[in-house]
C-alpha cells in the first residue's frame, strides 16, 4: 500500500472511501507509475473496518481518467458491505456445519434425546433417541403440550411445573435444569431422565413471550438406581444405628421388645410389629410388649398355637416368612391365615430364630392392606430380629448376675479380664491385683508348691499397686500351724501376727519384716493335694476379717487357679499343635487334607501339593474330586467315600489318584470326619502315603510269580510228554 502514497493508506486504514478520476493528475509522479503499473488510471476505493481494525476493502477502477457518479460511488460502498455481510455470513456458516457435526457426534456418544419446540404451533421436532426414550410410536403427531403431559411422570408435575413456568417467564433467562421420570415403564421401573432446556422469546424487551423451546433428555436410570441403593443403605445404617443406641441402655426384657418393634414399626411404616419368644416346646408364644399403628389391636400376651403345627413347622425351617397378600399365601392352611385376618392383617412379613435347632423367637409385621415386602424391609426385619434377640438375652443374663451378690460379680469381673490372657503368669498377677483393690490391701502374692524342695515358690508379688521382685522359696513345715492349715486345704487368716498365738517367732519376724502385718492366705486343695495359696495383707494391724472376705479370697483362688491350667492346658496345645504341624508338613510322603462336609477343600499341606501336584493357592475352595480319576468320579467315589466316613467313623482309601499334570499315583489312606461342638460332621480329614513304586513293584513281582508258575507248569508237561515218548518207544 506503501508505493500508491501514505494517504491512500492512512484514508484506508482510517475507513474513509477514495474516489480519483484521474490518478495522473491527483497522485504524483512515482505513485502514478505505480497505478499506471497495474493498468489503472480512475479508482473507487472503499475500505471496511470492522473491530476498530481494516478487514477488506472493495476496489472499482477505470484504465483511464472517469468521472465517478454518485450512484457509482454508493453502489461501490453498498456492494462492498454485502459482500463482507455475506462472506462473514458463509463462514458462520461452515463453522455452525462443522458444529453442528460436533453436536451430532457428542449426541451420539452421549446418548442424548433432543427436541426443539415451536411454542407458536406447538410443533416438536425430535431426534429418535427422543422418540425412543418417551415412548412415541412411528407416524404419531409430536404435538408439544400432548408429549409434556406423557414425558413428565403425574407424581412429579408438582415438583417441575413451577420451574418450567418460570423458564416460560419473559423476565428470566430461559434456562431450565431438572431430574424427573417418565410416565412409561421401562424394563428397570420408571426412567429416570436429567432435563435441560434453553427457552427463546419474541417480542419486545418489555413484552417477552416464549416463542421455542430447544432442550435435551439424558437418561439418569441407573445413576438414580445407584442413588437410591446408597440412601437406601445409608438409612438402613443409620437406623440399626438408631435401633443399638435404643437397645444398649435397656436391662428390661419388655423394654427392649417395645424399643425395638416401636422404631421398626414406624420406619417402614407398618400397621403391627411384634417380638414373639416361644417356650421350649415351641407351641406357646409371648409376647411382652408390641407396637401397633393407632386404631389396631395390641397382641401383647401369651398364644397357645399348638393347633396349627404346620404354621410352626414353617417357622421352625428358620427361611424368613414374605406374604405381601396374607390371604392367598398358601404356605399356610386357611385356618392359620383366617386367625390372623380376624386382627385385620392383610400382609406379614416373618423372621424367625433358630438357634440350636430350636425355634427361640419371631419377629413379625403386618399392615392392614397388600403389601409388597421390598429386600430393604425383608433385611431391616432380620437384622432387628437378631439385635432384639441379642438385647433380650443381654438383659436376663444382666438380670440374673444383678441378683447376685457382690462376691460373684467381682468374680465375673476376675474371668472377663483374664478371660484373654494365655500367660499363666499375667494370670497370677490379674488375681493379686483385684484381690488387693477388693479388700483394700497394699502387698498379694501368688505361691505355687514345690513338692520336691517341699517349699512355697512366689511367682507373683504386688505391692501398692506395683509389681516387686518376689522373695526366696519359703518352706513347707508340716509343725507350722499355717502350714498344717494349708496341707488340710484350709485358709489362714491372721488379724494380727504380732499377737497370733499361731505364728511362730521366726515366721513373725518374717512377716513384720515384710509388712505383713495382718492377711489372708488361702490353698488351692484339690483331690487331697495343696498346689498354691494366694495371698494378702495390709501393714497396719490388727483387722478383723470378714467370713464373706476370706470366702471371696477362696473364690477367687479357685477361679484363678482353673485359668492357669487353663492357661497351661492352651500353651500345651498350641505346642502340641505345632509339633503336630511340623510333623504333617515333614513327612512330605503323605498328602494330608481336610475339606467341609460338601468335599470343597479347606486345608492342603505340603505333603499333598507334593504328592498330587497342586499347590495349596489352587486348590483350596475346590471340590476334592479334582484329586481322583476320572472313572472314580464317574462312579460317585468322592461322595461315597464322604458317606463312608460319616456312617462308619472311618474310610478306607486305597486306589490310584489323579496329578495335576495328568499322571496317576497309587495313595494308601483313611478319611475321617471332623465333629464339630455338637457332635455334628463339620468335615472331614484325609491323609494318604504315596505307594506308587511299591505298588509297580508289587505288580511286577506278582507277574514274575505268575510267569514262574507258568515255566514250572510248562517244564513239567515237557517231563510227562518225555516219559509217555519212551514208554511208547519201548
Amino acid at each position: 500500500m506503501g508505493s500508491f502514497g501514505r494517504e491512500l493508506l492512512e484514508r484506508h486504514l482510517a475507513g474513509q472511501p477514495i474516489v480519483v478520476p484521474d490518478v495522473a493528475r491527483q497522485h504524483r509522479a512515482a505513485e502514478a507509475q505505480s497505478f499506471a503499473d497495474i493498468q489503472v488510471g480512475a479508482y473507487v476505493g472503499v475500505p471496511l473496518v470492522k473491530g476498530g481494525r481494516l478487514a477488506a476493502g472493495l476496489t472499482v477502477h477505470a484504465p483511464g481518467p472517469r468521472d465517478w457518479t454518485p450512484a457509482e460511488v454508493s453502489m461501490t460502498e453498498d456492494t462492498a458491505e454485502r459482500t463482507w455481510a455475506a462472506v462473514e455470513r458463509a463462514r458462520a456458516e461452515a463453522a455452525l456445519r462443522q458444529n453442528e457435526v460436533r453436536l451430532h457426534l457428542a449426541m451420539e456418544a452421549t446418548d442424548l434425546a433432543i427436541y426443539e419446540w415451536d411454542l407458536v404451533s406447538d410443533h416438536l421436532t425430535a431426534n429418535e433417541r427422543f422418540k425412543e426414550m418417551v415412548g412415541i410410536g412411528e407416524g404419531k403427531p409430536l404435538l408439544g403440550a400432548q408429549i409434556l403431559e406423557h414425558v413428565v411422570h403425574p407424581d412429579d408435575r408438582p415438583r417441575i411445573d413451577p420451574d418450567l413456568a418460570r423458564a416460560m417467564d419473559g423476565t428470566s433467562d430461559g434456562r431450565f435444569a431438572f431430574e424427573h421420570r417418565l410416565s412409561r415403564t421401562g424394563p428397570l421401573g420408571e426412567p429416570w431422565v436429567l432435563s435441560h432446556g434453553q427457552v427463546t422469546f419474541a417480542g419486545p424487551e418489555h413484552d417477552r413471550r416464549p416463542a421455542r423451546v430447544f432442550g435435551t433428555l439424558q437418561s439418569i436410570t441407573a445413576r438414580k438406581a445407584a442413588e437410591d441403593a446408597l440412601r437406601e443403605q445409608e438409612e438402613r445404617q443409620a437406623f440399626l444405628l438408631r435401633l443399638s443406641d435404643a437397645l444398649r441402655p435397656l436391662a428390661d426384657p419388655a423394654k427392649v421388645q417395645a424399643a425395638a418393634t416401636t422404631l421398626l414399626r414406624e420406619q417402614l411404616d407398618a400397621g403391627w410389629c411384634y417380638y414373639v419368644e416361644w417356650n421350649e416346646a415351641g407351641t406357646v408364644a409371648r409376647v411382652l410388649r408390641d407396637a401397633a399403628r393407632e386404631g389396631l389391636p395390641s397382641l401383647a400376651g401369651e398364644h397357645d398355637v399348638s393347633d396349627v403345627p404346620e404354621f410352626l413347622d414353617l417357622l421352625r425351617t428358620g427361611e424368613t416368612l414374605n406374604a405381601p397378600d396374607y390371604a392367598r399365601f398358601e404356605l399356610l392352611s386357611p385356618r392359620v391365615r383366617g386367625r390372623y385376618a380376624d386382627l385385620g392383617f392383610r400382609s406379614m412379613l416373618g423372621v424367625p430364630l433358630v438357634k440350636g435347632r430350636q425355634l427361640v423367637a419371631t419377629l413379625l409385621l403386618g399392615d392392614t392392606v397388600i403389601r409388597p415386602w421390598s429386600d430393604i424391609a425383608v433385611a431391616l426385619a432380620r437384622e432387628t430380629a437378631e439385635r432384639t434377640w441379642a438385647a433380650v438375652e443381654r438383659a436376663r443374663a444382666e438380670a440374673a448376675l444383678r441378683e447376685r451378690d457382690e462376691r460373684n460379680a467381682f468374680l465375673v469381673r476376675f474371668s472377663d479380664a483374664v478371660r484373654g490372657l494365655s500367660d499363666p503368669a499375667s494370670i497370677e498377677e490379674a488375681a493379686c491385683r483385684l484381690l488387693a483393690e477388693r479388700l483394700g490391701t497394699e502387698r498379694t502374692l501368688w505361691a505355687v508348691v514345690d513338692r520336691v524342695a517341699q517349699a512355697y515358690v512366689t511367682e507373683r508379688v504386688i505391692e501398692d499397686g506395683r509389681r516387686v521382685e518376689e522373695p526366696p522359696p519359703w518352706p513347707i513345715n508340716p509343725a507350722d500351724p499355717f502350714a498344717a492349715e494349708h496341707l488340710d486345704g484350709r485358709s489362714v487368716a491372721y488379724e494380727d501376727a504380732a499377737t497370733d498365738p499361731r505364728v511362730p517367732e521366726a515366721t513373725r519376724a518374717a512377716l513384720s519384716a515384710r509388712g505383713m502385718a495382718a492377711g489372708i492366705a488361702v490353698p488351692v486343695f484339690t483331690e487331697g493335694t495343696l498346689h498354691a495359696v494366694l495371698s494378702t495383707s495390709q501393714r497396719a494391724a490388727p483387722r478383723r476379717w470378714r467370713p464373706e472376705e476370706v470366702a471371696f479370697a477362696e473364690a477367687l483362688a479357685g477361679r484363678a487357679w482353673a485359668e492357669v491350667e487353663r492357661a497351661r492346658a492352651e500353651q500345651a496345645l498350641r505346642g502340641s499343635e505345632e509339633r503336630l504341624r511340623a510333623i504333617v508338613e515333614t513327612a512330605t510322603d503323605y498328602a494330608s487334607l481336610t475339606t467341609d462336609v460338601e468335599g470343597r477343600i479347606e486345608t492342603w499341606s505340603q505333603g499333598a501339593e507334593k504328592v498330587l501336584g497342586w499347590s495349596a493357592e489352587e486348590v483350596v475352595g475346590q471340590l476334592i474330586d479334582i484329586t481322583f480319576t476320572l472313572e472314580d468320579r464317574a462312579a460317585g467315589a468322592p461322595r461315597q467315600e464322604r458317606q463312608r466316613a460319616r456312617e462308619t467313623g472311618h474310610a478306607s482309601d486305597v486306589r490310584w489318584h489323579q496329578r495335576r499334570d495328568g499322571t496317576r499315583v497309587f495313595i494308601e489312606g483313611t478319611a475321617r470326619p471332623l465333629l464339630a461342638l455338637d457332635g455334628t460332621v463339620a468335615g472331614f480329614v484325609k491323609v494318604g502315603q504315596d505307594v506308587t513304586d511299591r505298588r509297580e513293584a508289587e505288580v511286577i513281582t506278582a507277574l514274575v510269580c505268575v510267569c514262574q508258575i507258568a515255566l514250572e507248569a510248562l517244564r513239567r508237561r515237557a517231563r510227562r510228554h518225555d516219559i509217555n515218548q519212551t514208554i511208547f518207544m519201548a
